[in-house]
């Protein structure tokens, strides 16, 4: 599997994710539409990417790594 942030657990490509973090979005069109593309959100950098970019801390999905405890949300927010 390669490194890119479209296989990294930490990207969210969800279009409700997308509406949730970018609030009026919707307003512009439908985060559905093809302009948008495949791009998301990186939950760990609260960045708006490509999937083919790449980073230092990419993590498998599905991967558990230690010192990772807490459940984190759209823009790194505790969700618990």
């Amino acid at each position: 599997m390669s490194r890119l942030c479209g296989h990294c657990k930490h990207f969210d490509n969800d279009p409700l994710t997308l509406e949730d973090v970018f609030k009026g979005i919707n307003i512009l069109s439908s985060v559905h539409g093809s302009c948008r593309g495949d791009a998301g959100i990186c939950l760990r950098h609260d960045l708006y990417l490509l999937p083919s970019h790449t980073c230092p801390d990419f993590q498998e999905i599905g991967v558990v790594v230690a010192g990772m405890s807490s459940a984190r949300g759209a823009m790194g927010q505790e969700t618990s």
